[in-house]
């Protein structure tokens, strides 16, 4: 079912960015039929005729461009705001991520919480631990299964009725057996992970340093702090019966990318606005290149 609901939310997001492009299309051909019925109707010498073809086209990039960054202002503005209210009661530290994203460093009942939104609404939320092994637990379907089959994690078959409807994927069987079979830990799963409401998707991730809890597609105005406070208070219950556990016969460490994903996102932060500044120089340059080549080419 989450699945379906994933697919059906996908559809609509794709369906909303294709009429979005043929929009911004049609806009184009207008704007560019409309240019060059003005420059062939305005009383100007032929050879100025793409000066004004190409400044109107200019132009009208440039104004899609503005408005585009002022709606980009607004809207992540209004996210901060609404995000900071929902974070403002546990003392968590935030700041911008990504281009529309929000990060929020604090330590919440002695451990260390790091959450970041980003375009979707996504939720990547960590709860800092002394775990050495990795435990993966989803709805069942292929997301689930490829996002195990990155971390090199194997199916664990479990025969409680309550959990058939997720696969859990591990390093360490008997380790994860020995968690799961704790009532507490099993219903805090469950709580976590089998109620999701909307397009919600949910899965779980027991890793080195961290526990980690993915909410994707969230909606914005939907998100409040009793939420905020019943998930971190579910992870960090969880978190301290799987470290009373016996410690996993194979313990694994955290990898740097890992530590750096939920620790520190900023060197992400600083590639992508680099490479998004280095595109847009080198699309000016081109139609500048391309305008002083047409215009050389005009008797």
């Amino acid at each position: 079912m989450g699945e379906a609901r994933l697919a059906k939310y996908w559809g609509a997001a794709c369906l909303r960015q294709v009429l979005l492009a043929f929009g911004i299309f049609l806009i184009f051909v207008v704007v560019f039929v409309g240019l060059i019925v003005l420059a062939l109707a305005l009383p100007i010498p032929q050879s100025q005729r793409p000066t004004v073809i190409f400044g109107g086209l200019m132009a009208v990039i440039f104004l899609l461009v503005l408005g585009a960054i002022n709606w980009g202002i607004i809207s992540t503005r209004r996210r901060a705001y609404r995000l900071d209210a929902v974070f403002a009661p546990y003392s968590l530290t935030g700041k911008a991520y990504l281009w529309n994203g929000r990060q929020y460093h604090g330590l919440v009942s002695g451990r260390q919480v790091d959450a970041y939104f980003y375009r979707g609404l996504n939720l990547d939320l960590y709860l800092a631990s002394h775990l050495q092994t990795r435990l993966s637990v989803g709805p069942k379907g292929r997301l689930t299964q490829n996002a195990a089959r990155i971390a090199v994690q194997h199916l664990l078959t479990v025969q409680d009725s309550n959990l058939q409807t997720l696969e859990i994927y591990t390093l360490d069987e008997i380790w994860s057996r020995e968690l799961l079979g704790d009532p507490i830990a099993r219903s805090v799963i469950l709580r976590l992970i089998s109620h999701q409401p909307g397009f919600q998707f949910r899965n779980m991730l027991l890793q080195p340093e961290a526990i980690q809890l993915q909410v994707n597609h969230l909606n914005l105005d939907d998100i409040t702090a009793e939420d905020l406070l019943s998930w971190v208070d579910d992870l960090t219950t969880l978190a301290n019966i799987a470290e009373a556990l016996p410690p996993t016969i194979n313990p694994v460490e955290s990898t740097s990318l890992e530590h750096r994903s939920r620790t520190d996102r900023s060197s992400f932060t600083k590639l992508i606005f680099q490479t998004t500044c280095g595109v847009i120089i080198l699309l000016i340059a081109g139609l500048i290149f391309i305008f002083y080549g047409v215009m050389e080419t005009l008797p």
